[in-house]
């Protein structure tokens, strides 16, 4: 795994065992290890972040495509963490928090933004899934809308399309995230009508 500032790249993220160890320092760090299937161990510290910083996970075949979107997003305050594979994708998934997942349209070798859909809908709240294409037309508008992703960004990346889709599925994926929470609480009650 790479860092750049808020941007992380999952150069080997297979299945992992997280080991959570707290430990006393000027910063309130925690010390993370990670060990992964392959046995390669990676000490991290992880500092506490703020609950209302925006997450993304971009995951795009293509490398440029990839860049380009990092550095639209590298000027913001947010998380953004970059996946390759439906692989490197699901297995973050499983052991991040992220709001939002940006994907693109076209499969890519096991990759189809269909599972990584599916995927999304095994963690809870789901993230809201945002696919993105060169080649976005009204079927594609509709195909993506109606299978359940939350919305569809056409390339080339307009800066100012790109943060007011990401940032309205962000609030929307907090929205849910607040409602289970009060019911976990027991500040809300579901109604069973």
């Amino acid at each position: 795994m790479q860092s750049a500032g808020h941007v992380t790249y999952l150069t080997e993220f297979l299945p992992l065992r997280i080991f959570i160890l707290p430990v006393t320092c000027a910063r309130s760090a925690t010390r993370c290890v990670i060990t992964s299937m392959t046995g390669t161990t990676l000490n991290l510290s992880v500092f506490p972040r703020s609950r209302d910083r925006i997450s993304v996970l971009t995951v795009l075949c293509n490398r440029r495509e990839q860049s380009e979107l990092v550095r639209l997003l590298s000027h913001s305050n947010w998380d953004i963490h970059c996946a390759q594979s439906l692989v490197q994708a699901a297995a973050f998934l499983r052991t991040v928090t992220v709001g939002v997942v940006v994907a693109q349209y076209q499969p890519c070798g096991e990759y189809a933004w269909r599972k990584l859909l599916e995927e999304t809908w095994r963690v809870t709240p789901a993230p809201r899934l945002i696919v993105t294409d060169r080649l976005a037309d009204e079927s594609m508008w509709a195909e993506v809308l109606n299978l359940g992703a939350h919305d569809l960004i056409v390339q080339p990346f307009v800066p100012r399309d790109v943060f007011h889709v990401i940032t309205c599925a962000w609030h929307s994926w907090k929205g849910e995230r607040s409602l289970h929470s009060a019911l976990a609480k027991g500040e809300l009650k579901a109604d069973a009508a």
